[in-house]
């Protein structure tokens, strides 16, 4: 008597612990059977398809941790298997069906398993109104067919040559012809799919990548291609365009569930300009503050080089550590040397250069007035790599700095050829590159007076470091016994471009100033060749011409730097130092500047000073 009380006891909790839903369900089966029988337990469990959930506490839990990701949580889908319902036709299934439900059916992706009939609806009220017609439909013999309900995922179609024509025909009416654009939003969603029972869902992967193949066979020319609202979890799909669809400028990936940027790197190769991707997890993540912002933008631009526009907001220019050419600088027009005059002014710059860069600046001595004033200044001084040395900086005559009336101001003139060439020689060596030179001549007065400008690029070598740096050089230069000296001299000097740089690296070492004007390397306003003598009358000081006739450049000769990631990483460390930028910006700038720190420091100055560096790149 104890034992079969407890089993009597045990049986009541099971049946007290299912889902009111069951119980409801059981008392509408009764209900609509005449006999009145009580449905056993294999009917109430294990033939509908549910799950025992856990006592109420512990029901959150449960739920929460058995949640799919790739449905909503107001969506919820069923698959419908009926067995032996393949022996009768599909018109006289979906009618019994539909004449014992109170609900329109709405039976997707309908296909047979062998003598079983297996399709898709979504919702609970669709799923318990065909339940209730279980054993209340017969097949042509008259046999009363089972409904088995089971709780299912994002359904996939069976891939036949009647869903891949559906699909065609459905791409074929999203397909912008005049603006060569794909929209396929909410696709699962498309009327002439549903129309024929077809939920077609591109989260799936093998369904993407059929609509994908699609894409590259009919719509290579596409530029723009819209998969928004699609419930999307990866973009791998998408990689396949990369190497056919080359004019795709436009992609919107928006309210999908990509929760991670690196889904990015998948078409990375498109040449986009324009991206959509709000409403994705990774893209809310980022929409806290200005500096997440930012650092998003700047993530974006790594795999899209070209991206102008975000989410239908047009972004400000891209920030980079590469300087290339402003629409706002003037167009360069060359030189301007006079042809009567271009061969005296050849020969002196060519000598005069060549004893400059030499080590022994003494012979220069000759070539300038006893009376002449010599005057140099340094227009940044602030460069941390390209530092000037202290004597230079001493001696600059920085008119802009030096604001004091008095002596200031002349102490730093050099007056007479004796100071002038013990300022010169107190200067780091140089080289010049003839070939970067820009010569002009605004003003001469016959033979008499010629005023001659230089604009170039030489390289100075300190004890422990060589630089880049530009100049601009004005000689006057007056007639003195059967030659010529100068009488002033005013040399401006500064750190050179990033251009300029590149320029120094490829020019000839041993290019003089003659033979550039011989081959018109200066430009096309050299119109003649180098034709005239000296026995025009322009002849140089003849106590300086054997001096200078012996003296040689001596070109200087410099090896490749290989660096190995060590190199590589104390390089980092050493400019985020000195710029106070984190890990990632850093390596950015050294890496597009080839790892050289002074022209990096140099674009990251000037970049800084146009205020274009974002705020993350400073956040450590």
């Amino acid at each position: 008597m104890m034992d079969n009380w407890r089993r009597e006891a045990r049986f009541t909790n099971r049946r007290s612990n299912y889902p009111k839903t069951i119980e409801n369900r059981k008392s509408s089966y009764e209900h609509t059977n005449n006999d009145n029988r009580s449905p056993s337990k294999k009917e109430v469990g294990p033939r509908y398809g549910v799950k025992q959930l856990p006592k109420r506490k512990y029901r959150y839990k449960y739920q929460r941790n058995n949640k799919d990701d790739s449905q909503d949580d107001n969506e919820s889908w069923f698959k419908i298997v009926i067995p032996r319902g393949a022996k009768c036709p599909k018109e006289h299934l979906m009618t019994s069906l539909q004449q014992n439900m109170s609900l329109p059916l709405m039976a997707l992706n309908f296909h047979a398993e062998s003598n079983t009939v297996v399709f898709f609806v979504q919702g609970g009220d669709q799923m318990q109104a065909i339940r209730a017609c279980s054993r209340r439909i017969y097949d042509n013999n008259g046999y009363a067919l089972t409904i088995n309900v089971q709780p299912s995922q994002i359904p996939v179609p069976p891939i036949n040559k009647m869903v891949e024509d559906k699909i065609s025909d459905a791409l074929k009416g999203r397909y912008n012809y005049s603006l060569r654009s794909l929209y396929l939003n909410s696709f699962s969603q498309e009327p002439s799919l549903l129309e024929a029972n077809l939920y077609i869902p591109l989260s799936r992967p093998s369904v993407f990548n059929l609509v994908v193949e699609k894409i590259r066979k009919e719509y290579s020319e596409i530029v723009g291609l819209s998969v928004a609202d699609n419930k999307l979890t990866s973009l791998q799909p998408l990689s396949h365009l990369q190497s056919i669809c080359k004019n795709l400028k436009a992609l919107d990936i928006s309210k999908n569930k990509i929760r991670s940027i690196s889904e990015l790197d998948n078409i990375k190769g498109l040449d986009l300009i324009e991206i959509a991707i709000e409403g994705n997890p990774f893209a809310n993540a980022a929409a806290f503050s200005e500096s997440e912002k930012s650092a998003l933008v700047s993530s974006l631009r790594t795999r899209f080089p070209k991206l102008a526009k975000l989410d239908g907001t047009d972004l400000p220019p891209a920030i980079g550590f590469d300087v290339g050419d402003s629409d706002d600088i003037p167009p360069s027009y060359g030189h301007h040397i006079p042809n009567e005059i271009k061969n005296f002014v050849a020969e002196f710059l060519d000598q005069y250069f060549k004893i400059y860069d030499s080590d022994d600046r003494r012979p220069m001595l000759a070539a300038y007035h006893d009376q002449a004033v010599f005057s140099y200044s340094i227009g940044r001084t602030d460069n941390k790599i390209n530092t000037f040395t202290q004597s230079m900086i001493a001696g600059s005559r920085n008119l802009l700095r030096i604001r004091e009336e008095g002596e200031a101001k002349t102490e730093l003139l050099h007056v007479g050829g004796s100071a002038i060439v013990e300022a010169l020689m107190s200067m780091p060596r140089t080289k010049h590159a003839p070939s970067l030179m820009k010569i002009d001549v605004p003003f001469y007065f016959q033979q008499n007076f010629f005023v001659v400008v230089v604009n170039g690029v030489f390289k100075e070598f300190t004890k422990k470091q060589v630089h880049t740096r530009a100049f601009g050089r004005t000689f006057i230069i007056v007639p003195q016994g059967q030659g010529f000296v100068i009488i002033n001299d005013i040399l401006v000097i500064t750190n050179a471009t990033v251009e300029q740089v590149q320029k120094f690296s490829r020019s000839l070492e041993n290019d003089s100033i003659i033979t550039c004007i011989k081959e018109d390397r200066f430009g096309a306003d050299c119109l003649e060749s180098l034709n005239l003598g000296l026995d025009q009358g322009f002849n140089l000081n003849q106590q300086i011409q054997p001096q200078m006739a012996q003296m040689q450049p001596q070109p200087v000769q410099t090896q490749p730097i290989l660096l190995d990631q060590a190199a590589k990483d104390s390089m980092v460390q050493q400019f985020c130092s000195l710029t106070n930028m984190n890990l990632q910006f850093s390596t950015q700038c050294l890496e597009e500047n080839a790892y050289d720190l002074q022209k990096s420091f140099e674009v990251f100055e000037q970049l800084n000073k146009q205020g274009a560096i974002p705020a993350a790149a400073f956040v450590q």
